[in-house]
């Protein structure tokens, strides 16, 4: 991955959106890129937070281990999405496993590169900031509705017979028994913008 390229994906982050262009090549010198294939584990939990990562492309899910080891999918992540911040700023071990759903491609930061920036940096205090009130308003909500909450699948035609609906079904099958919540689902109806809305070069690079 090209400098410019590292850059343009930081500026498309929340984490990352306040700094000017000069900042952001400054920063995306200090990231790794890392690539993972679908099933690999990122992140696992219980390990020491020691990076933050942003994704560049592909989609990641949440996975949380409860103390009679039933896993329980808590979120999806997109690109320009970040994950790992908590658990640096409070020095604590990893408190879900992270999963590639798809081939993904991640920018990382080391925990001292990070601190560094975000002291440096007030524009990532603030795009960091603004991440954790949403972690918040969803902590909340989360609490307040618990297992009534509903969940919508958008799902993307790749143009392969049965994909969609084969994905859809797992996918709300497994929210449906680890969250025990009404889910649905539903093929995104324009597969032509599906690259732009992922972040990828091209469909067939999916």
């Amino acid at each position: 991955m090209q400098a410019t390229e590292s850059m343009r994906f930081l500026a498309n982050s929340s984490l990352f959106s306040e700094l000017t262009m000069e900042t952001l090549a400054a920063v995306a010198a200090q990231a790794s890129v890392q690539q993972y294939q679908a099933g690999d584990m990122i992140v696992w939990q219980g390990q020491p937070s020691e990076s933050v990562y942003v994704i560049a492309r592909g989609i990641a899910n949440v996975v949380r281990l409860s103390p009679t080891k039933q896993a329980s999918t808590l979120a999806y992540l997109m690109p320009g999405q970040s994950f790992g911040e908590v658990g640096i700023l409070e020095n604590q071990p990893r408190s879900a496993s992270i999963a590639a759903l798809t081939d993904i491609q991640v920018l990382a930061f080391e925990r001292a590169d990070f601190l560094r920036i975000l002291h440096r940096y007030s524009g990532v205090a603030i795009g960091l900031a603004r991440i954790l009130g949403a972690y918040l308003v969803d902590a909340n909500r989360r609490h307040l509705h618990g297992a009534t909450e509903s969940r919508l699948l958008l799902l993307f035609d790749l143009g392969v017979a049965g994909a969609v609906d084969g994905l859809g079904q797992r996918l709300a099958a497994t929210l449906g028994r680890n969250r025990a919540q009404p889910t649905v689902y539903t093929a995104y109806p324009d597969p032509s913008r599906l690259a732009t809305v992922l972040g990828v070069g091209t469909i067939r690079g999916i």
